[in-house]
């Protein structure tokens, strides 16, 4: 009897400091209440409680502001640990939208671990931080972006032109010069691909420049100066140092340039990246590329628990089994007709983030924005229509970036296109019908043939 009592007695003691510890750790040592007690607002101590951000539309509940409270709304003067941190600046406000539909994760849920999805039975984890660019992939689509080389040549001209000296791009530019006094006074130039910019930009800006001839700064009057739409001396003397004329072709650049900022300038190199290697000759990605492969339109959707990482070193990630497969497809995946590319590190890295961005989320008409309204329902092309985009994104694959020709292990060698025997006899319809209907018993496909293929004037060019 005296037994069973004292079995009795400490098995409820040990039940007792069970509870007792549980509820010491759920309602003083979860780590969200840590970092708000560690946090301050503007009006003092934080209160500490559970926030979330509920969007009914989108049919997603987050707490991940209860632990970076800084993003809540109306909570952004919080300052405390690096995690109440406000948002990065964006073209939208994180609220309306909240948080997993841009860095997916869970959540419901409070625990980091949960909350990130870093658990196995999560279809969702959260994008690794170096790649969040990837996020913007589940409501936009990057319209006309020309492969990387032409995009890299298009963003030179603004360095070239000393745009930089009065505009903001990507970060970069529009800064205060060494007297103090100028610097931005033009608009910030990240996001005009969404928002729009002044089409006759050009002409207004070379009208504002000429007028410095007129006369040496520093003698006009205030008034002057003020009917000129100029803010002082000092901004006036930009216009007569920092522009001139640009030829015609370079303005277009430019302006083409500009419809590609959305403000993520990593996942636009990306893509352009993905122009220059030719993947869509294999690939389909909105409807758009050949049959080789598997469609990668939602592949940045992809369950990590259903994935085969037996050859995949590190992390069982998203990121990890991309970067991997880029690297070595034939060894992740056994029977892969992918060939090696021979990619650097910082190349893998590039499509691996474009890979994650593949997401297109299924939201209501209301919340999407102009750019992937213009590629679903007014058929805009995500590849931009000059012909050293198109044959690098559809023909350099295979034919190689210079037409030079391509042999992979194990495969037949392709032709080599810019054969200067070959370009002596074949004439532009030879050429075009070629690519319009491919070639019987080989593996050039007919481009002109299917809606997932080349458009007539795409095949000119």
């Amino acid at each position: 009897m005296n037994k069973n009592k004292h079995l009795l007695l400490w098995s409820s003691v040990g039940t007792l400091v069970l509870l007792v510890a549980a509820a010491v750790q759920e309602n003083l040592l979860r780590d969200w209440r840590l970092i708000q007690r560690t946090a301050r607002a503007e009006s003092g101590p934080l209160n500490v409680h559970l926030r979330q951000i509920v969007v009914p539309a989108l049919k997603t509940t987050d707490r991940c502001v209860t632990c970076h409270v800084g993003m809540a709304p109306g909570e952004q003067g919080v300052t405390g640990p690096r995690a109440v941190s406000a948002h990065k600046a964006v073209v939208h406000d994180p609220a309306d939208f909240g948080c997993t539909v841009c860095h997916a994760g869970q959540g419901l849920a409070t625990e980091q671990a949960d909350a990130h999805g870093a658990v196995h039975f999560w279809p969702a984890p959260m994008i690794p931080v170096q790649y969040a660019y990837a996020g913007c992939g589940s409501c936009h689509t990057p319209l006309g972006i020309p492969e990387q080389d032409q995009l890299r040549s298009r963003l030179s001209l603004v360095e070239r032109y000393d745009c930089l000296a009065c505009h903001r791009l990507d970060g970069r530019g529009g800064t205060l010069r060494p007297s103090g006094t100028g610097g931005m006074e033009g608009p910030d130039l990240s996001r005009v691909g969404l928002t729009g910019w002044d089409h006759d930009w050009y002409e207004k800006h070379l009208q504002q420049s000429r007028a410095t001839d007129d006369d040496r700064l520093g003698t006009r009057s205030a008034s002057e100066y003020d009917r000129l739409g100029t803010r002082s001396a000092s901004e006036y003397d930009c216009w007569s140092i920092s522009f001139g004329a640009i030829d015609a072709p370079d303005r277009d650049a430019i302006s083409e340039l500009l419809a590609t900022r959305m403000g993520a300038p990593l996942l636009v190199e990306a893509q352009g990246l993905f122009h220059a290697l030719g993947c869509r000759g294999c690939h389909k990605l909105g409807g758009v590329g050949g049959d080789d492969g598997p469609d990668l339109t939602h592949v940045g959707e992809r369950d990590p628990g259903r994935l085969d990482f037996s050859h995949v070193p590190g992390e069982h990630t998203l990121a990890n089994w991309f970067a991997e497969h880029f690297r070595a497809p034939a060894k992740v995946v056994p029977g892969s007709q992918m060939p090696a590319l021979g990619l650097s590190a910082a190349q893998i890295d590039q499509l691996t983030l474009y890979m994650l961005a593949q997401r297109r989320g299924d939201y209501p008409g209301t919340f999407l924005p102009r750019d992937r309204v213009r590629a679903e329902r007014l058929g805009e092309r995500e590849f931009a229509a000059d012909g050293a985009t198109l044959y690098a994104a559809f023909c350099a694959g295979c034919h190689g970036p210079r037409g030079a020709g391509l042999r992979y292990a194990g495969t037949q060698p392709f032709p080599a296109i810019a054969n200067p025997d070959f370009l002596a006899v074949a004439t532009d319809e030879f050429i075009a019908e070629t690519i319009r209907r491919g070639r019987p018993g080989r593996r050039m496909p007919a481009w002109g043939e299917s809606g997932s293929g080349l458009r007539p004037a795409e095949i000119d060019a």
